[in-house]
């Protein structure tokens, strides 16, 4: 008898969490839905939707060079950061998955507090 009275409970639970994830959805896609059409329209206007399709926006970022060198600074940045970040967390994952020592916690909770 009780679960026939946490049915009706337990269908709205789950059309609320689809509503909501949904709604999450739609605020995490929608900026992607309306820039990238924009990309793709042509230089003398920005609008959602673009009334005619051109690559004119990419050619005037590429042959700008207010533009292209922020871009590949960035690319070195991420290059070297990529690289450290392998070269010292491969061999601290590696000690703390093989070996057991003093201080094994704090040092594990140290690297995971980085992704909070």
């Amino acid at each position: 008898m009780s679960e026939h009275l946490r049915d009706p409970l337990h269908k709205r639970h789950e059309w609320l969490g689809t509503l909501l994830a949904i709604l999450c959805y739609v605020f995490l896609l929608a900026p992607i839905i309306i820039v990238v059409p924009i990309a793709f329209g042509s230089a003398d206007e920005l609008s959602f939707p673009p009334r005619q399709y051109s690559l004119d926006l990419f050619h005037i970022f590429f042959n700008s060079a207010s533009w292209t060198a922020p871009l590949f600074q960035s690319l070195k940045v991420a290059v070297i950061n990529t690289a450290v970040t392998l070269l010292t967390a491969v061999p601290a994952a590696y000690g703390l998955a093989r070996y057991s020592f003093p201080g094994k916690r704090l040092i594990s909770a140290l690297m995971f507090s980085s992704l909070i």
